[in-house]
């Protein structure tokens, strides 16, 4: 027997011992027993009361996180020692029904008493009971020590039986060539269509369910940043920059390229602002399709698809349903990696294609500011993938190519002055983060609070200003503050490198798949695919240190798929253990009869997409958004002077929510949303604006007022009703508020005011 078939039965022997070794000691292992101090219990709807449970993720063996889908789930709710109610599914269910009835979403357990009493003060112990079972990773490193060890022991004809399966054989003649490049261009844009429904039907599912995101309340109602950039947008749209009274503030200054791209979508849709987050949605699903055909002709289907699937979770956690820089930035991303994957994939490399690649990431860079140092990464990519070239002509294409990279920026500070906005404040808050690095706080937050008299007392370029330069002087003074504040961001990135969406519960299984895909595309570095997927990967870790710590994942919108890639390129080499030849799997598909031909689709589309990204940023300080601009309507004087008089069309850009109905925004901007969900969801829970948000009742309805009046255009109000509103169609109305906003309704950051009475009519 061979060396390497010894070596594969030894593996493969390790990974059935350690399967039995995880179940006896599951099998013989006590259950784990959690008890529940009072003091961790939180109040939810109805009887229900939530709990977080301890993660205990680098253990082995530990207890059961299995909640009930198909089968009943393993924990029990035990009540003085005692079993008592049954495991349900959704939080709704415990919070109406009680009776000892619990719902697990790791890592919250939301449960009821058995009498519906308050678990906090009934005086009765509580306690939740799970079995020990091995963690999922352990099961995958044993799966994939059997499948590795068979790989190597088992002969080459055996494991040929499943190349029928994963192989694409090239095409014999020139007639059935021209069959598959027909056939291709149909799959192509089915491919597409596919990836935008899945998009879109995830967006109307969110909305449907009411799931809450960090910046959006039932993926519908902005808050926070996300308000922010909607404000921004509505300004944008409803004041002409050509005008020399306008000026655009600090704030909107930071990254106007979003809310400009944003003020054109929501002006093509009529401004309906449910339209403008369907486009976002299909323009994230079309992009990731894009990507998907450039993959595939790289690296194969399985990279290509496991690739996309990825890119969907990421954007449902992150970009769909909320009005933030990552909805744009996201899909300039993958636009850009798909141009360049395609660019390079033959001996020719297209240049058009790759200087419209490195100009849209540029672009993708300023909307979502992230792995910045993938910026000259990505010079130094151009200049190892054109060894080949002329000298004369290779050094004026990295000219070019330079030249592309800065176009983000410049685009940046051409809107902001021409918007008669300050470019200097055009960064964003990177000095805030700066100095929680160089403090070694590493909470960007510090600085509002440390300088807080500042910010409020002068404009944020000037107090930015301040901050850049208190954190400069602290690097100088305590460098070593500083070096260890970025290792320790370093190494928390380096560590969580995957903690979204559904990869949470598998982050150290995608870890090592990752380390193991990166050793996949070193070995193949003369391949521009794969030193491409390197060059971002290694602009992430060298980027983390300085921005994870302010934004966690989401900064890195622009140039996650570059990571999830690395991922799929692994799992597509195991599975090329099972054929003959990994090649087939790896890049199945890839070895085309006409290569160039079969790239035109995803080129062409790529490229019109990433020139209507760059349009539609700079339309708003042109004269074409006079034709979608909102007009300014004169006060009427109908409200009492004790109240506040604001003009709006609740029916277009103003939102509102209705609690208590479940229903979907497409007669007008309404979403109604059930109180159960929505003050049961976890991520409502987790986020720190959920704090604030008030326990809403059936028939309250919260509207953000965009005001119509010329002293107040475009700015946004907070307002809420107790009573359902009625509104018969989308015409202007008069709506007389209090004076002073209600404590009792905290929307997110802002405060609204109560609704007293609304004119149905403008004079």
């Amino acid at each position: 027997m061979s060396t390497v078939r010894l070596t594969g039965w030894l593996i493969c022997a390790c990974g059935v011992i350690g399967a039995i070794a995880m179940a006896i000691g599951a099998w013989t292992l006590a259950p784990d027993r959690q008890e529940i101090a009072p003091a961790s219990i939180s109040s939810g709807a109805g009887v229900a009361h939530i709990i977080d449970l301890p993660d205990d993720r680098y253990r082995i063996l530990r207890a059961s996180r299995d909640a009930l889908v198909l089968l009943p789930s393993p924990m029990r709710l035990l009540e003085d020692g005692r079993a008592i109610g049954w495991p349900v599914q959704t939080f709704d269910e415990v919070a109406e029904k009680g009776g000892g009835r619990f719902a697990y979403v790791h890592p919250v357990v939301a449960f009821s008493a058995s009498d519906g009493s308050d678990p906090r003060t009934n005086g009765r112990a509580y306690s939740i009971e799970r079995p020990i079972k091995p963690r999922l990773a352990a099961w995958c490193g044993t799966a994939l020590a059997v499948l590795i060890g068979s790989g190597l022991a088992l002969p080459y004809r055996v494991r040929s039986t499943a190349i029928a399966l994963l192989r694409v054989a090239p095409s014999p003649d020139i007639a059935s060539r021209a069959r598959d490049i027909n056939r291709g261009w149909l799959a192509s844009f089915a491919v597409l269509a596919v990836t935008t429904l899945l998009a879109v039907a995830e967006l109307l599912m969110m909305w449907w369910g009411s799931a809450s995101t960090q910046f959006g309340i039932a993926s519908f109602l902005p808050v926070s940043d996300a308000l922010g950039y909607y404000n921004c947008a509505v300004w944008i749209g409803a004041i002409d920059p050509q005008n020399a009274s306008a000026s655009l503030n600090d704030w909107c200054a930071r990254r106007i390229l979003y809310p400009s791209v944003l003020s054109s979508v929501l002006g093509l849709a009529g401004w309906r602002p449910s339209v403008a987050l369907l486009a976002q949605a299909a323009a994230i699903g079309l992009s990731a399709g894009v990507l998907l055909l450039a993959l595939q002709r790289s690296f194969g289907w399985i990279t290509a698809i496991v690739t996309t699937l990825g890119v969907l979770a990421f954007a449902r956690e992150v970009a769909l349903g909320s009005f933030v820089t990552e909805a744009f930035g996201l899909p300039a991303g993958l636009i850009a990696l798909a141009l360049l994957l395609l660019a390079a994939r033959d001996r020719e490399i297209s240049i058009r294609a790759l200087l419209l690649g490195l100009l849209v990431f540029s672009v993708g860079m300023a909307m979502r500011a992230g792995a910045m140092f993938s910026l000259p990464l990505l010079l130094l990519w151009v200049w190892l993938i054109t060894r080949s070239m002329a000298r004369r002509k290779r050094v004026a294409l990295m000219v070019f190519a330079l030249a592309a990279l800065a176009a983000g920026p410049l685009l940046q500070y051409t809107i902001v002055a021409a918007t008669g906005g300050n470019p200097a404040n055009s960064g964003g808050n990177f000095a805030a983060s700066l100095y929680g690095l160089s403090t070694g706080s590493r909470d960007w937050s510090q600085a509002y609070r440390d300088f807080a008299e500042t910010l409020g007392s002068k404009p944020e370029t000037i107090a930015f200003q301040a901050i850049q330069q208190a954190a400069l002087d602290n690097i100088v003074q305590q460098p070593t503050v500083f070096a260890g504040s970025l290792i320790a961001a370093g190494k928390h990135f380096a560590q969580s490198l995957f903690t979204f969406g559904p990869f949470v519960k598998y982050n150290t299984l995608t870890i090592w798949l990752f380390c193991f895909g990166l050793g996949l595309c070193a070995l193949n570095f003369r391949r521009p695919a794969a030193s491409l997927l390197l060059i971002l990967c290694a602009g992430d870790f060298l980027s983390a240190p300085f921005v994870y710590d302010s934004g966690g994942h989401r900064v890195f919108a622009v140039s996650v798929a570059a990571r999830l890639a690395v991922v799929a390129y692994a799992i597509a080499w195991f599975a090329g253990l099972l054929v003959r030849h990994a090649d087939d799997v790896v890049t199945s598909g890839a070895a085309a009869a006409n290569p160039i031909a079969r790239d035109r689709v995803p080129v062409a589309l790529a490229s019109v997409m990433g020139l209507t990204l760059i349009g539609l940023a700079v339309v708003p300080v042109t004269w074409v958004s006079s034709t979608w601009r909102l007009a300014p309507i004169a006060l009427t004087k109908s409200c009492p002077a004790d109240q506040l008089e604001v003009i709006a069309r609740p029916g277009r850009e103003s939102i509102r929510i209705s609690f208590g109905a479940r229903s979907l925004p497409l007669d007008d901007e309404e979403l109604g949303s059930l109180v159960g969900t929505m003050e049961s969801d976890p991520t409502l829970k987790q986020a720190w604006w959920g704090r604030e948000f008030p326990t809403a009742v059936k028939g309250t309805e919260i509207l953000y007022v965009v005001r119509r009046d010329p002293q107040n255009l475009g700015t946004v109000v907070a307002a809420f009703s107790m009573a359902p509103l009625e509104f018969a169609d989308d015409r202007p109305r008069v709506l007389c508020l209090t004076r002073q906003p209600s404590a009792e309704m905290k929307i997110g950051d802002l405060t609204g005011h109560q609704i007293i009475s609304i004119v149905d009519s403008v004079r």
